[in-house]
């Protein structure tokens, strides 16, 4: 839906025939930021122990720290 709509354009293909994208523009990124900022304050106050495991991750070196549900 994001690449027919443009907020996401095709940059190539990959040696597995996949659609590489891009955000294309500094207008789009913005929003982008704005709306996952928007979304990761929501979810980390609504569940903090996923907030701590996800951020304990990083100092441990932990790159599956626990399952996330998006």
């Amino acid at each position: 839906m994001l690449f027919t709509t443009g907020y996401l354009t095709q940059k190539g293909k990959t040696a597995e025939n996949q659609f590489r994208l891009k955000i294309p523009n500094l207008g789009v990124k913005n929003l982008f930021i704005k709306q996952i900022r928007e979304w990761f304050r929501q979810t980390s106050r609504q569940d903090g122990d996923t907030l701590n495991q996800f951020c304990n991750a990083f100092s441990e070196q932990n790159p599956a720290p626990a399952t996330v549900t998006f």
